[in-house]
């Protein structure tokens, strides 16, 4: 509930804030009456992508987009009407169609444009859709597809272009934005946006983590120059969340704690997912968090570049240095579950 978070952060606030009570209240039953749950969302989301590989697969048999202006009215077309079923009140039953649709649009006007325009170029009218939908929608799926799609835009650059600029920002910028985000949480809790943006940036982070990790497998090579950047970057966020949070003092106590981690900067983009999210107990954020470090801890360990010894060792000081942080976050922070 909206309205139990709100009393969190009044009690955590260093400044009197003043809340609109009537009109929160109003929006939580509203959301009450016309959203789903957070269960339904994922089961329309992985139902609508599903079938929007389908759906593409008979246009291409068909022969039905072998005209290109035929696939560019077709697509936009779809794009708008997802736009305008997502402004209904009642999306519940439209949720597949409405990301089917979009994400079938979108799709067709990237299929329109690809011999127009130049690999670098083809992201471009993704970008423009998406941030279309960002400025005009209030829809949570349409807000999460479209906050996801645009560092993905950045993943394509780099299988595209090997550019290493790409990478380090496919992987930054959510992180950045996601940090943006939850520092303001605050000045948007207003914002029928903020849910499906966070979670977006969320996905988006460990998505761009996982190319990352992943990208040499398809022959797309991760430099030494993304690599600095990426840990670097990641390193500075945990250190901001820390000061902000806690004070100079622990910031730089966690700034030790973490250092060691820059050799393996995507357990600290999961330490940043985990430590941002518990900040503002942001639930989805911590179950990223926990299953991006899962994930690349197994990873790391059967990473064939590192000999056995060496990566032992590695995720053996980490395991311990992670576990004073978390005695000195738990400390500072006592476990708060709204009522």
């Amino acid at each position: 509930m909206q309205t139990d978070h709100l009393d969190y952060i009044e009690q955590r606030a260093t400044q009197p804030i003043t809340v609109d009570w009537d009109a929160l209240t109003a929006e939580e039953a509203r959301l009450e009456d016309d959203e789903v749950s957070t269960v339904a969302k994922v089961l329309s989301g992985i139902g609508a992508v599903f079938a929007t590989l389908l759906f593409l697969i008979f246009l291409v048999w068909s022969g039905v987009i072998d005209s290109e202006a035929a696939a560019l009215v077709t697509g936009a077309g779809l794009v708008i009407a997802a736009l305008l079923l997502g402004g209904q009140p009642r999306t519940a039953f439209l949720a597949t169609t409405i990301i089917c649709a979009y994400l079938v649009g979108v799709s067709l006007v990237f299929y329109s444009m690809f011999d127009q325009l130049t690999e670098r170029q083809l992201v471009l009218p993704v970008i423009a859709v998406a941030i279309l939908t960002l400025a005009t929608s209030r829809n949570y799926f349409l807000i999460f597809v479209a906050t996801v799609s645009l560092p993905t835009c950045l993943l394509f650059l780099h299988f595209t272009e090997a550019g290493s600029l790409f990478l380090a920002l496919a992987v930054l910028l959510p992180a950045l934005a996601f940090l943006a985000v939850n520092l303001l949480e605050h000045y948007l809790l207003g914002d029928r946006r903020l849910q499906p943006l966070r979670a977006g940036l969320a996905v988006s982070l460990l998505l761009g983590m996982a190319w990352y990790r992943w990208a040499g497998y398809f022959g797309v090579a991760v430099s030494d120059y993304s690599e600095v950047v990426v840990a670097g970057g990641l390193y500075l966020c945990c250190l901001v969340t820390v000061w902000y949070s806690l004070s100079a003092r622990w910031t730089v106590a966690a700034g030790l704690i973490l250092a060691p981690l820059l050799l393996l900067p995507l357990l600290l983009g999961g330490v940043f997912l985990l430590l941002l999210s518990h900040r503002n107990n942001y639930f989805i954020g911590i179950g990223l968090g926990t299953l991006g470090l899962v994930y690349f801890t197994g990873q790391y360990y059967y990473d064939l570049r590192w000999d056995l010894l060496n990566k032992s060792l590695a995720l053996m000081a980490s395991g311990v240095l992670l576990l004073l942080l978390y005695f000195i976050v738990q400390r500072r922070f006592p476990a708060h579950v709204p009522h």
